[in-house]
């Protein structure tokens, strides 16, 4: 289908909202309930390690309902349009503990409902925004033009989650920042429905059962390879996210303050930085792009290992900027790659099963993290109460931030090179989606002549 620069830019605007609202819980949340509600570290680490049997579901069933809706307005829009509201609603309870209770039990029952509500509404939302990518734009040089515009949301929203959200707590206080970045998030999607579009014979193809759906991909040699890539890329930067807060308070003394702007300074020349990889992404492809990207990102965040001034820090933080653009561009351009083999080996759109199935990749690093940070931080000794931490605590936090992603994005770099779809094999799955595209696209216009 194509589209005019319009349509794929107000399409791109829904990236800010599912954005602002994955990043601001993931780097946010746990600090929140143990540093600032007082929950133990465990307590929070373990139960969203019991929430991830959630998540467990949730991705695959709802990208697998979206695939076999069947609708006059299509099968990804209704979705968006319906769930926004109520997402919003929910992202705003996640900051809005009943703190008068008291009891750290009821804290914690209610913390795991508000996330595994507000999980559950954000996955069918963007796992349906997600999903119409791959079917509105079916080329390289489109691809990369209109992901280079995702990211650049991606990366709005990113800021306005990370950096933004705790100025606005620390001066209004954490409910009304959920209730304000709550109506931000959900403005972006409803304006994103704008420039959504979808191919109505796509929804006429044979759907299949879930299970057969679920084997099916998971028998895909590329998209295993696609699916560790986006687990271990996410792991890195889900790890980083979390321990920043941590990391700028007790290691540089700068408190919350110094994370917004470190994490803003990252953003900041990632978003100045994205039109630069979308151009090197179209000239290089997708295989090329990640594994330079994955290998600087991995180096540039190793000075956070000795940083012992914020204007250090700083420093690091924008060069590794500059690589993460790389980092967040490629992804999606590979998953739409592997959905393009999918369909000639199948003759189906599974756009909502491999998003679902990747979305659940993506976001288990979010519950590892928390696990794996919670452990940290009980294993060295932290203590909420001290304002200044012990040697163990600092060295823990410098090994979170600098030396996780190294490891994590190493691995992601020699998934990377042993990637399939390359070369000829790439170039012929793109003739033949071409084929599949313009039979589909031939009869969708004769059944509207």
């Amino acid at each position: 289908m194509r589209q005019r620069t319009p349509h794929g830019l107000l399409y791109s605007i829904g990236n800010f909202g599912t954005s602002l609202s994955s990043f601001a819980v993931s780097t946010y949340m746990g600090y929140f309930y143990i540093a600032l509600v007082g929950l133990p570290p465990r307590w929070v680490g373990w139960g969203l390690f019991a929430f991830s049997w959630w998540n467990a579901f949730n991705d695959p069933v709802a990208g697998w309902l979206s695939d076999r809706t069947r609708t006059r307005w299509g099968r990804r829009v209704p979705y968006i349009a319906v769930l926004t509201l109520p997402l919003a609603v929910s992202f705003a309870a996640v900051w809005a503990p009943p703190l008068a209770t008291g009891r750290p039990a009821s804290l914690f029952i209610y913390m795991l409902l508000a996330v595994t509500i507000n999980d559950l509404l954000y996955t069918l939302v963007a796992i349906n925004l997600a999903a119409l990518f791959p079917e509105m734009f079916a080329t390289l040089a489109s691809r990369a033009r209109v992901n280079g515009w995702r990211q650049i949301m991606s990366l709005g929203g990113m800021i306005v989650g990370v950096v933004l959200a705790p100025l606005i707590a620390e001066r209004y206080g954490w409910p009304v920042m959920g209730a304000i970045l709550g109506g931000v998030l959900a403005a972006a999607l409803l304006l994103s429905l704008r420039g959504s579009r979808e191919h109505r014979a796509y929804a006429q193809l044979r759907e299949s059962r879930l299970r057969w759906s679920v084997g099916s991909a998971l028998r895909h040699r590329a998209f295993l390879i696609v699916l560790g890539i986006g687990f271990l890329i996410r792991l890195a930067l889900t790890t980083v996210n979390a321990t920043m807060p941590f990391y700028a308070s007790y290691v540089l003394g700068t408190g919350t303050r110094g994370a917004a702007w470190l994490l803003g300074a990252t953003l900041l020349v990632a978003l100045l930085a994205m039109q630069v990889w979308a151009g090197l992404l179209a000239r290089w492809g997708v295989r090329r792009t990640l594994l330079v990207a994955q290998l600087a990102v991995g180096v540039a965040v190793l000075p956070l290992l000795v940083a012992q001034t914020l204007l250090a820090a700083l420093a690091t933080a924008a060069l590794a900027g500059f690589s993460l653009a790389g980092l967040l561009i490629t992804p999606e351009v590979l998953l739409a790659e592997v959905i393009d083999a999918d369909h000639v080996r199948t003759g189906q759109r599974h756009e909502g099963m491999y998003f679902g199935l990747s979305n659940f990749a993506n976001r288990l690093p979010n519950v590892l993290q928390a696990v794996g940070v919670g452990e940290m931080l009980t294993l060295v000794g932290f203590d909420a109460t001290l304002a200044v931490q012990p040697p163990e605590v600092i060295l823990g936090l410098r090994v979170l931030i600098g030396g996780v992603p190294l490891v994590a994005l190493t691995l992601a770099a020699l998934l990377t090179w042993v990637y399939p779809l390359h070369g000829a094999r790439l170039a012929e799955v793109r003739e033949r989606v071409t084929v599949l595209r313009g039979a589909i696209e031939g009869d969708e216009r004769g059944a509207n002549s």
